[in-house]
């Protein structure tokens, strides 16, 4: 060794140890990818994969854009391949020498269930420099070494959906004999995190509001318990949420804090067909023997032949007459409508297909019962065929039995449904006959 020269000597031990510090600390905040989103009303649910280089045994791996709505205690870490085990988590302070801040903890797992005491993490000098926002440190246990995927799953406060349609009927103001409709349905995120989504996969969540009827007061007085008519006075168990779930077509970005409307459907000129309806419901105003208008319904099938085929969520419509949109109709509701089933839209009463109903008599029968028979006289004066639902609930209050009826009919329950068609410009009747039976002593 020359005099005057000086050489560093470094030991290996100390090597690996700086080795190991860098894989767990430098590289430890990986990319995000793969992110999806179960969105609630009010919450949703984050799965999103994270890359990170990581070692084997315990190591302190700080996970950065996790929203401060985040409910760390559902914080889940999986890994694909190789088994981990999270230990302990919490959040960073926002300055080296300060804590997390007032009201802030640090979660461990022990056994199945997860502990806390009130402490927070202190920010890094890394972890400072490289800017991190929203960071939270875990403390990991992994079998083996290498670049892993681990999917983070968690609860976030602050977001939630609502979804809105609009409906155009082309040829019903021009009275074309054949309606096709254009459907748009949109849906409205609002998100209220301090984290902005890139990409992500989002299904919506959330019990159907048209299920959930207003509980009325039974209007009597039920002393015991044990009653089967004291389950009136019982809280009814709501049904579980979310109920149903609606995926979203395509990748969604989500600012924050702001509002996104996302196109969850959109299709134009679907195939629809008239139908003018007389419900039960209607059968006390035509006892007098009065021509009645009869409900103007359009429907079209929830198919993806038509461009539709989704499961389409409860929500408001707004129906336009006219390719142009400049006249509204009105303003319904969907309900919930499920793949291949009918969507039908009223449009309310047509003074140009009208029905009277009228009751011919009633004659006694040999066995004690009687019959009764009745017409229903449906009148069409558009320059097109229309097709006819009538559905029937005799008024009696004895059991009855159907003799015969004509034309295309079915029965379901104590109602009766007939289905007419009636030429342009003309006229049909129905008649059908009922045996009213007495009631046995």
């Amino acid at each position: 060794m020359r005099p005057g020269k000086r050489h560093r000597v470094i030991f290996p031990g100390v090597l690996i140890v700086c080795a190991a510090l860098l894989v767990s600390t430098a590289q430890s905040y990986g990319e995000t990818r793969d992110v999806r989103l179960t969105i609630g009303q009010g919450w949703a649910v984050v799965r999103e994969v994270r890359m990170v280089h990581m070692i084997k045994g315990e190591q302190v791996i700080t996970f950065e854009d996790i929203p401060q709505e985040a409910e760390l205690p559902t914080l889940v870490i999986r890994s694909r391949r190789i088994p981990v085990r999270l230990l302990e988590w919490g959040r960073i302070g926002q300055l080296e020498e300060e804590p997390a801040g007032a009201g802030s903890l640090v979660y461990r797992r022990v056994d199945d269930s997860v502990v806390w005491e009130p402490k927070g993490f202190r920010r890094s000098s890394d972890e400072r420099s490289l800017g991190l926002r929203d960071a939270v440190r875990c403390l990991i246990d992994a079998e083996s070494a290498g670049k892993r995927e681990l999917e983070l799953v968690y609860m976030v406060r602050g977001l939630s959906w609502d979804p809105h349609y609009e409906v155009v009927v082309r040829g019903e103001l021009e009275k074309e004999p054949k309606v096709a409709v254009d459907i748009h349905a949109q849906v409205k995120i609002r998100n209220n995190c301090s984290r902005s989504f890139k990409e992500a996969v989002v299904h919506l969540v959330g019990r159907t509001p048209d299920s959930l009827s207003q509980r009325k007061d039974p209007g009597f007085l039920v002393t015991d318990p044990h009653s089967p008519l004291a389950e009136l006075w019982k809280k009814q168990q709501e049904p579980s949420d979310p109920g149903y779930s609606y995926p979203i077509p395509q990748a969604v970005d989500i600012p924050r804090q702001a509002e996104t409307e996302v196109t969850y459907v959109r299709t134009q000129r679907v195939p629809a067909k008239r139908i003018y309806y007389l419900g039960p419901s209607m059968a006390g105003r035509l006892e007098l023997g009065a021509n009645e208008p009869l409900q103007k319904i359009v429907a079209f099938n929830n198919a993806e032949a038509h461009g539709l085929g989704l499961i389409l969520p409860p929500g408001p419509v707004d129906i336009f007459l006219g390719s142009k949109r400049r006249h509204v109709r009105q303003t319904a509701r969907l309900p919930r409508t499920t793949v291949n089933s009918e969507i039908r839209i009223d449009l309310g009463d047509d003074p140009d297909v009208t029905a009277r109903r009228t009751r011919l008599g009633r004659s006694a029968l040999v066995d004690g019962a009687y019959e009764e028979v009745h017409e229903i006289l449906i009148e069409n004066r558009t320059p097109f065929e229309a097709s006819a639902e009538i559905d029937e609930r005799p008024s009696s209050t004895l059991g009855w039995d159907l003799i015969r009826a004509t034309g295309v009919h079915e029965q379901e329950g104590q109602t009766l449904r007939f289905m007419p068609r009636v030429a342009a410009s003309d006229s049909k009747m129905i008649q059908y006959r009922l045996r009213i039976r007495q009631p046995e002593l």
